[in-house]
């Protein structure tokens, strides 16, 4: 089972009953608008005193005038300073609203269940390098297992950058409480560009093309040969990769990104077609996680709504990222001010 500690903070953090810009940002919102009405009309009560030359001129009136001045002084001052902290408190909201959008994108799930379905076999294919049609052969628990922990590294960093960025926005609005927020210029004056690109259609393309992995490595011992374009060259022999020897061994696997492998392809004469390339697991809206595995052969199906597990996800070891419950937004103790 998989370690998540930054995932299980973040989602036990996402999931409270309080949310940034919700119900209660709301009703903080009509409170002060109420109290701000109120000292307004207090201080309008005031300045019409001050006014006020019904009454004639006494000591008495003078000392009132004076006091009124210096209360309309302070009154304003204060509401100025109530404005600046309110409008800091609603950036860091809003900055803090953003932040836990990107947590929410995040899926659950390390296994799809077109991930698990290929259990039945016990290898996958796995394309390294589609425009060399190089392909190498991998035990299917291995892959699996490596596929959810590298899709559970990637979950971790993006939660520790969500986590990082909501202590750090609180630490800025601690830092700057009393700073005016600083304005956009709403128009800015353009900024050339330091290093201009050429036009795409005049710049010219290398010859011969250089060759795009897809994000994943490629195995450096690839050896065999090609079939006339019609099938993978994959290392042969006692090579890891190679029909006969699937890779087995963790290591043997360090230059590829299984999240962005495609997997199960077939090489035809026109290119790589058929196989699925894993869902993202930074976009829980990713197609791929709904995709249904047929019950024999042929390509997955998407269907609406939310993926249905079914036995072979389970069969899959039920990747999902568990821990311990939530000790504060990045360690902070619970109830601990931003």
């Amino acid at each position: 089972m998989v370690s998540s500690p930054n995932y299980d903070r973040l989602k036990a953090l996402i999931n409270s009953s309080v949310k940034p810009e919700g119900f209660e940002d709301a009703q903080e919102q009509t409170i002060s608008t109420d109290i701000r009405d109120s000292v307004d009309a207090v201080k309008a009560l005031s300045d019409a005193l001050i006014q006020d030359v019904s009454v004639g001129q006494s000591e008495t009136k003078l000392g009132a005038d004076q006091w009124m001045n210096s209360f309309s002084t302070d009154t304003s001052k204060r509401m100025d300073l109530i404005k600046v902290t309110k409008e800091r408190h609603e950036k860091l909201r809003a900055e803090m609203a953003s932040l836990y959008e990107d947590g929410g994108k995040m899926s659950d799930q390390l296994v799809s269940e077109v991930d698990a379905s290929e259990k039945r076999n016990s290898t996958v294919t796995l394309v390294t390098n589609p425009i060399q049609k190089v392909a190498v052969e991998v035990d299917v628990g291995l892959y699996l297992v490596q596929l959810a922990e590298q899709r559970n590294q990637k979950r971790e960093d993006e939660s520790k950058r969500i986590l990082d960025g909501l202590n750090a926005a609180g630490q800025d609005h601690a830092d700057k409480i009393h700073e005016p927020v600083e304005k956009p210029d709403p128009d800015p004056d353009p900024v050339p560009d330091p290093d201009p690109q050429p036009n795409p259609r005049q710049r010219k393309r290398p010859w011969p093309p250089t060759p795009d992995t897809g994000g994943g490595g490629s195995i450096p011992s690839v050896t065999g040969t090609d079939s006339g374009g019609h099938s993978w060259i994959r290392p042969t022999g006692d090579e890891p990769g190679s029909i006969t020897h699937p890779i087995s061994d963790p290591k043997d696997l360090p230059d590829i990104d299984l999240t962005k492998t495609l997997v199960n392809a077939r090489m035809t004469p026109n290119g790589p077609v058929g196989g699925h390339m894993p869902a993202d697991v930074l976009n829980i809206d990713d197609p791929a996680w709904r995709a249904v595995p047929p019950s024999s052969g042929g390509a997955a199906r998407i269907v609406g709504g939310t993926l249905v597990a079914g036995s072979a996800a389970g069969a899959a070891g039920g990747f999902l990222g568990r821990g311990g419950g939530y000790g504060g937004i990045a360690g902070m103790t619970p109830g601990a001010a931003l």
